[in-house]
C-alpha cells in the first residue's frame, strides 16, 4: 500500500487525483484524521506517478505544482 497524507484542517473534503487515475478530480476521498491531516492508502503498480491534492474542489490550494512518487 501507498500512503499518501496531506494537512488542510480547514478543508471540508479533500480529494486525491494523478496520473494513477486519469486525473478524476473526484474518484478518491481522503478520511480526515483527528489532528486536521487528509489520509489514505491505496494499491498501486510499480511506477512513476504525477498527483495533486484537492481541497473542497480546489487544483491550487494545497499544491501548486504537481506531486511525484515512485512506486517501487
Amino acid at each position: 500500500k501507498t500512503p499518501f497524507k496531506v494537512e488542510a484542517p480547514d478543508a471540508k473534503k479533500v480529494t486525491l487525483s494523478g496520473s494513477f487515475n486519469e486525473w478524476n478530480k473526484d474518484g478518491i476521498v481522503l478520511g480526515k484524521q483527528e489532528d486536521g491531516t487528509w489520509a489514505i492508502e491505496l494499491d498501486l503498480k510499480p511506477g512513476d506517478y504525477e498527483y495533486k491534492f484537492l481541497a473542497d474542489g480546489d487544483w491550487d490550494v494545497l499544491n501548486k505544482e504537481n506531486r511525484k512518487i515512485i512506486v517501487p
